[in-house]
C-alpha cells in the first residue's frame, strides 16, 4: 500500500499546472485570442522576444503579453487596439517597460 502512495505522491508533485488549466472558459479563449494575435502581429519587426502570461492577484487575473525590442511599443498599441471595444475586458492598456511594452488585459469578473 505504502509502494502505491509513494509512487501517486511522487506523480503528484512532478505534475505541472499550467495557468491555462485556472481560467474560465471565457478568459481561456481571451488568452488563446491574445497569444495568436500577438504572434501574427511580431512577425517581421524588430522584437529581441514576446513572453505570454497570466497573473493571479486578489482572486482576479490578468493576461499580459511582455515584448522586448525596438517595435515593441507599437506592437503592443497594435495588439491592444484589437481588444479595445471588447465588454469582456474590464480594461486594456499599454505600458513602457525598460527594454520594451507590456499589453495588459484584465477580465471582466
Amino acid at each position: 500500500m505504502t509502494k502505491y502512495l509513494n509512487d501517486l505522491s511522487r506523480f503528484i508533485s512532478d505534475r505541472k499546472i499550467t495557468e491555462e488549466e485556472f481560467l474560465s472558459n471565457d478568459e481561456r479563449r481571451l488568452f488563446r485570442s491574445l497569444k495568436s494575435m500577438g504572434e501574427r502581429a511580431t512577425k517581421g519587426r524588430d522584437i529581441d522576444r514576446y513572453i505570454f502570461e497570466v497573473v493571479y492577484k486578489g482572486g482576479r487575473s490578468t493576461l499580459r503579453m511582455i515584448l522586448e525590442g525596438r517595435h515593441s511599443m507599437s506592437i503592443g498599441n497594435h495588439v491592444a487596439k484589437r481588444f479595445r471595444d471588447m465588454d469582456e475586458l474590464e480594461f486594456v492598456d499599454v505600458i513602457k517597460t525598460k527594454n520594451g511594452a507590456k499589453v495588459v488585459l484584465r477580465p471582466v469578473k
